[in-house]
């Protein structure tokens, strides 16, 4: 049984990701801009966080 939320059935692992838009600080994404590649998606708050800015920075360094 898959978890709903609003009546949108959440995806799980293994699902297509849902088509989505989002206005972001570099203007605005869509999925769709991003067929064909591998993609990760992070999300967090517009304040400065020490801890994410590391996390992103050792992830940068393992992953070209």
């Amino acid at each position: 049984m898959c978890d709903t939320v609003q009546g949108q059935t959440m995806p799980r692992i293994g699902d297509k990701a849902p088509e989505f838009e989002a206005i972001t600080t570099h203007g605005v994404k869509k999925l769709a801009d991003y067929q064909g590649k591998w993609l990760v998606l992070f999300s967090h708050p517009a304040d400065f966080t020490p801890v994410c800015t590391t996390e992103f920075m050792a992830f940068a360094q393992i992953y070209d």
